[in-house]
């Protein structure tokens, strides 16, 4: 959908667009491995940074995007940071959420039955 509303709605060509996508997929794969790091040290915060970074991210593409003559570098800009955001958080995001749950309730704690 991305790419088509970058060669449809904003008249780019196909390599542009296509390059676009991958600039946001770089912001993601930087992110995650430096998100591993960050959420030993600062835990669920990093997390928080993270979907704090999509929801800028998301609201500076509503009013840019409205634009048609906005600028591909803004375009690359937004998308890397919406990576970013997206990689600090996907990532991590089952393994503290599964940190809280107590071990008795983990499948590896039970005794097959049989």
């Amino acid at each position: 959908m991305l790419s088509l509303f970058f060669q449809d709605g904003l008249a780019m060509n196909a390599i542009d667009a296509g390059t676009v996508i991958v600039v946001q997929g770089v912001g993601l794969m930087v992110s995650s491995v430096l998100a591993i790091r960050f959420i030993a040290n600062h835990g669920k915060r990093i997390l928080q940074a993270g979907v704090i970074l999509i929801i800028i991210s998301i609201v500076l593409q509503i009013v840019a995007f409205r634009n048609e003559s906005i600028s591909y570098g803004l375009i690359c800009f937004l998308l890397a940071i919406h990576g970013f955001g997206v990689g600090l958080v996907l990532p991590s995001i089952v393994n503290v959420a599964l940190r809280g749950i107590p071990s008795e309730f983990s499948v590896a704690k039970q005794s097959p039955s049989g």
